[in-house]
């Protein structure tokens, strides 16, 4: 039987910690002057996610090898989505996405086409999030209407990094994700721990920007059929990457570099399938 490919898609939640200063007094040679009140410099301003209309474009490639009885198999995989995100001002502590799946392609390891995904285009999503990022709810397609889609709703309502304080240079902070994704007929239990680092200033088309790095692990479990076969997956996996988002409160990009090494166990006859990959992810704005 062929390996089932495991991939396990990073989209991290962000906490920003800042601080802010004071400032001196001065004093006379002739008589000690009152000294003045110290002022303080003014608190960065919070954080929020500015209405938008934008689209982006994610493109990601796959190497890895796949081991069964002593044999070896090396594979590529490649994806591109372009997504059309809307960022509205629902109410004074929420905001209303609108996302569109303008296009996707997936090529699997014999570089074919994967089936259903020409299915996706025009997908729509929705969802409710704070301010800085954090989700309320998510909605799309239903399983009935078009179960690929539906497996993406979560993920399509994570599409904003969560940002829970003011950005500023310096701020380093972590944070963890659990979730359960469905994956190639698998359902799976996946933990990530991230570490992020607001790592400097940058400039995006002419747009300032804060530049956050960000260094990750990963674990999963799940259980499944792969190819008609009942499968248990272990996971465990490595990530870094930048994203960047301008001051005014704007997703411009970002790039990321997944390491992962499964071990899947064919539950009839305990044979065990080991998969090593590396996955190279780019986001951009076209506009």
């Amino acid at each position: 039987m062929r390996a089932p490919f495991v991939q396990l898609l990073v989209l991290p939640a962000l906490t920003v910690l800042a601080a802010c200063g004071g400032s001196n007094a001065a004093s006379s040679a002739a008589a000690p002057a009152p000294k003045a009140p110290a002022v303080a410099s003014a608190a960065p301003k919070a954080f929020e996610y500015a209405p938008s209309t934008s689209q982006y474009r994610f493109t990601s490639a796959t190497k890895g090898q796949q081991s069964m009885m002593d044999q070896s198999q090396d594979f590529e995989t490649s994806a591109m989505r372009l997504v059309s995100i809307t960022v509205a001002r629902a109410t004074g502590d929420t905001m209303s996405l609108g996302i569109v799946l303008d296009s996707v392609s997936v090529l699997g390891p014999m570089g074919i086409a994967q089936a259903g995904t020409d299915k996706l285009a025009g997908a729509k999503f929705s969802a409710k999030v704070s301010p800085t990022g954090k989700v309320y709810s998510a909605s799309g397609p239903s399983e009935a209407e078009l179960p690929m889609a539906a497996a993406l709703t979560d993920e399509m309502g994570r599409t904003l990094p969560r940002i829970k304080v003011n950005l500023a240079l310096g701020a380093i902070w972590t944070d963890t994700l659990s979730d359960k994704p469905k994956q190639n007929g698998m359902s799976l239990d996946r933990q990530i721990i991230s570490r992020f680092t607001v790592a400097g200033d940058s400039t995006v088309g002419g747009e300032a920007a804060w530049k956050i790095t960000r260094e990750s692990t990963t674990s999963a479990t799940g259980t499944g059929a792969a190819q008609g076969q009942n499968v248990v997956i272990e996971s465990t996996g490595t990530g870094k990457g930048v994203i960047l988002i301008s001051k005014r409160g704007v997703l411009l990009g970002g790039e990321s570099e997944e390491q992962s090494v499964a071990k899947v166990t064919v539950t009839a006859n305990s044979m065990e399938i080991g998969i090593k990959s590396t996955t190279a992810t780019k986001v951009l704005k076209v506009k």
